[in-house]
């Protein structure tokens, strides 16, 4: 398999300027002839479907999805990755049920779990979605971007206390991030502690000065601190 041609497989070919085409199609059929040599594979299917997806061939990307399924049910990137192209299409119901028929088979496959949250909070349904994202960081404590989703679950649904408790758990795991490193200082701000907060936003604006979201944050930091002062 020819790294250039698979990373070029989910690019629209009118995208490619017209004197590289040629070269395109050559590296891109000698792609399609060895996935095509392992169509019977599910990852394979798997594969073809998210190039698909990328290339906006929705139809042929839900058939492999399906076919890679039924190769191997319990092949769960296939099945979160069909679930977000049904939530995406607006067929919300059969994405939660295809996550849910899933989770029957794998009852403690966190990336299930976290998926079904994710669906549920953009479906509304909070409080399903602070279940199902606890269950994945219950499954999987150690990681930060599931610790981080479920915090803002939390958040949503007024459990400050414990959303605290858990946007703190995602950065120990991740200090680096500079989306929890936010959240965990704009929920601090949130419960009235703008001093906890300071430190926070400034470690994440000397790694990242043109970080909008951070500098208005500072700003309010500081004024929150300066009011209090007074």
């Amino acid at each position: 398999m020819q790294p250039a041609a698979q990373a070029l497989a989910g690019v629209p070919r009118n995208t490619i300027p017209a004197p590289d085409r040629t070269a395109f199609d050559a590296a891109y059929a000698e792609y399609s002839a060895a996935q095509a040599a392992m169509a019977d594979m599910p990852a394979t299917q798997l594969n073809l479907a998210n190039e698909s997806a990328q290339r906006g061939e929705l139809a042929d990307a839900e058939r492999r999805y399906r076919r890679a399924l039924q190769m191997d049910p319990d092949l769960s990137p296939a099945r979160t990755e069909y679930a977000g192209l049904l939530g995406e299409s607006g067929r919300v119901s059969d994405a939660e049920s295809l996550l849910r028929a899933g989770l029957r088979r794998n009852p403690r496959d966190a990336t299930l779990h976290h998926s079904l949250g994710l669906l549920l909070a953009e479906s509304g349904r909070m409080s399903d979605a602070v279940k199902s994202l606890g269950e994945a960081v219950r499954l999987q404590p150690g990681n930060a971007r599931l610790a981080y989703n479920h915090g803002l679950a939390l958040q949503e649904t007024g459990r400050l206390r414990e959303a605290e408790a858990m946007l703190r758990q995602a950065h120990t795991l991740d200090a680096e991030s500079g989306d929890i490193t936010l959240a965990l200082a704009a929920i601090l701000v949130r419960k009235g502690n703008p001093a906890a907060a300071q430190p926070l936003v400034e470690q994440l604006l000397a790694r990242d000065p043109g970080n909008a979201q951070a500098r208005q944050l500072a700003a309010h930091i500081a004024s929150d601190i300066l009011n209090a002062g007074r």
